[in-house]
């Protein structure tokens, strides 16, 4: 693998909906940039991704011309089983990995477990952890929209953690 490629794709939240429209199945990263809990999810979530040869989809909570916000209540409520809560409510929080399976979201992690200090015996039990959801998915299976391959979306902030080479 060059130092650009990676296992992610980037999605936006019309196409998350579509997802669960058409009850389809994916590995789905929510983060965005400048978040520095997301910045190392990405690294130890690309490993496990390696490990398990699959896709996951990155959604960019704020992305520039895409942002989350608009779906926020419509996704919040797909999501709302898995949600973490914070004050008595449920709500999107990053970074947060999940899967769907037919439609339905599953296993799920959010954050970095409490006591996360950055080892590598840490990011070791992070990447088990994001493994362990990953673990119902194939090499390569694809999330298809209305019979065609999802288009390819900038992944700029994942590309720049990748290339840094600073993961396991």
């Amino acid at each position: 693998m060059s130092s650009t490629e990676h296992h992610f794709k980037g999605i936006y939240p019309e196409e998350l909906l579509t997802l669960f429209e058409e009850k389809g199945s994916a590995v789905i990263y929510l983060g965005y940039s400048s978040c520095p809990n997301c910045q190392e999810a990405v690294k130890m979530i690309e490993k496990a991704a390696e490990k398990k040869d699959i896709t996951v989809y990155y959604l960019d909570a704020y992305h520039e011309s895409h942002p989350l916000s608009p779906y926020v209540e419509e996704v919040e409520e797909l999501l709302y089983d898995i949600l973490p809560e914070k004050d008595g409510k449920r709500s999107i929080m990053v970074p947060f990995l999940f899967a769907v399976k037919d439609g339905i979201p599953c296993e799920h992690y959010c954050g970095l477990f409490p006591d996360y200090d950055g080892s590598e015996k840490a990011d070791q039990k992070m990447i088990r952890i994001y493994t362990d959801i990953m673990k119902d998915f194939k090499a390569a299976e694809p999330f298809i929209r209305s019979g065609m391959p999802i288009e390819s979306r900038s992944t700029t902030y994942i590309d720049a953690v990748i290339r840094r080479r600073c993961y396991l």
